[in-house]
């Protein structure tokens, strides 16, 4: 049997949903007639005999509501117009007969939807919820007279909000200096798109704000998994061997059985073994290195290497130039005679709080990597450790390094092991200080995927190192 044309079938399609006894549920995407087969419902609930002034049409846009007005009533224009024979065949395109009685009522119904006060009721969902809620408003717990804002007018209340709250703080020490420190990390257009942000996250801050002190703790580490409780446990993963008393029972062994060059090796692990763990990673000038993630822990991570550098000369952290506050925070830690590896960051953060655009990433990477240069070159003691794959930004240091009266070994050019191999041993033959990161332990990879992600470029440098 022939099917219908693909034409034919879609029209057949739109009467059948277009019948007013049908209920139907239409999905198709946009131009693809959704407006039309709604117009053509409400002309044929019209026809059938239902009182225009009863039709409640809701659409999700003004714009679809406006669209479905002019076209309704542009069809009950050309209704009156039509002579019998034109005006039978839009009815039976309709899917209505077209008796004399269908034509009569087709002609009467544009004078009948001109006299309803205010037109056919097309509105948006929105509209009708707020209608519904100007009736019963104390039923909904809304004062009787309530109005609803725009948005243009809710910009200028929270602006102005916002302007008084900050000139109420005049005084209060306590909000005086929060506020200076915030300043140091957002300009005024970033503070107001922060203010922004939480005032549409209201209600989740305000049930993470009831679980208190501890639950609150427990909740951040939950989302971001951390597994890491203090600096402790911190050092205690970067030098504290798996099975370590295992380990030092078999060294212990090894050391009354071996060979005497095999007994030395395992006098001096066991002795290695003895140190505090912090004494471990300042053996042989070993650094510990904290990481940067995401901003939600940038100033605990910061604060907690101000307490480790204050006990412990051999630590180091990671900063993301990607960051509004990271000029801030390498003055804050340039007293500290600091180890900084300065990294591009991989994060998806708002504009408020970082640079979303390659350029400004690069450039604020630039800027600060050359301040850390030149605080070195006015003798302050800081290990500077450029963390990234981009050659020619490393070259172009080297410039302004020597510029200043500085070495190439002023900074260390730090990759990830296997990624530009070419490139790193070139560098190290010019004079560089080169240096490997090397991913391992349980969390290995993705760690490595948030580096290669620092510059998707990487990626590709990885592959051509795997396939040669």
């Amino acid at each position: 049997m022939m099917t219908a044309e693909p034409a034919a079938r879609a029209d057949g399609h739109q009467r059948l949903a277009s019948d007013p006894a049908t209920s139907a549920f239409v999905d198709a995407s946009a131009g693809a007639g959704k407006t039309k087969l709604l117009t053509d419902r409400i002309l044929r609930l019209m026809l059938a005999g239902t009182d225009p002034g009863k039709i409640l049409c809701l659409t999700y846009t003004r714009a679809a509501a406006a669209e479905m007005a002019l076209r309704l009533n542009a069809v009950l224009a050309d209704w009156v117009r039509l002579g019998d024979d034109a005006l039978a065949g839009a009815l039976a395109r309709l899917g209505v007969s077209a008796t004399p009685a269908a034509r009569a009522a087709a002609r009467q119904l544009f004078a009948r939807v001109l006299e309803l006060p205010g037109g056919m009721r097309i509105s948006t969902i929105h509209a009708f919820c707020q209608s519904v809620l100007r009736r019963f408003p104390l039923e909904a717990g809304l004062s009787p007279h309530f109005r609803l804002i725009e948005d243009g007018d809710a910009a200028a209340a929270m602006a102005a909000s916002r302007e008084a709250a900050l000139a109420g703080i005049a005084g209060r020490a306590a909000d005086e200096a929060a506020l200076d420190h915030l300043a140091a990390f957002i300009d005024e257009s970033g503070f107001s798109d922060l203010i922004g942000r939480i005032g549409a996250e209201a209600g989740r801050l305000a049930a993470f704000h009831r679980l208190g002190p501890e639950g609150q703790l427990a909740a951040l580490r939950r989302v971001f998994g951390l597994t890491v409780a203090d600096e402790g446990a911190l050092l205690a993963g970067a030098v504290q061997p798996a099975g370590e008393d295992r380990l030092r029972e078999s060294l212990q062994n090894i050391a009354e059985r071996g060979s005497p060059a095999v007994r030395a090796r395992a006098v001096k692990m066991l002795d290695w073994l003895a140190l505090s763990l912090a004494e471990r990673a300042a053996q042989d000038g070993g650094v510990v290195w904290i990481d940067m993630e995401g901003s939600a822990y940038t100033e605990r991570t910061v604060v907690l290497y101000e307490r480790l550098k204050a006990a412990h000369a051999n630590t180091g952290i990671c900063l993301q130039a990607y960051l509004r506050r990271t000029a801030a925070d390498i003055q804050r830690l340039l007293p500290l005679e600091p180890a900084i590896r300065l990294v591009k960051g991989a994060y998806d953060e708002p504009v408020a709080l970082a640079y979303r655009s390659r350029r400004e990433v690069d450039a604020n990477y630039a800027a600060l990597a050359m301040a850390m240069l030149e605080a070195r070159a006015a003798g302050r003691a800081i290990r500077i450790g450029i963390g990234t794959h981009d050659v020619a930004l490393i070259e172009q240091l080297a410039v302004h390094a020597a510029a200043l009266g500085l070495p190439r070994t002023a900074f260390e050019v730090q990759m990830l092991y296997g990624i530009r191999m070419d490139q790193q041993r070139r560098l190290a033959h010019e004079g560089y200080t080169v240096r490997d990161l090397v991913a391992y332990g349980t969390a290995w990879y993705p760690w490595y995927m948030r580096r290669l992600a620092e510059r998707p470029a990487n990626v590709l440098f990885a592959l051509r190192q795997i396939v040669g």
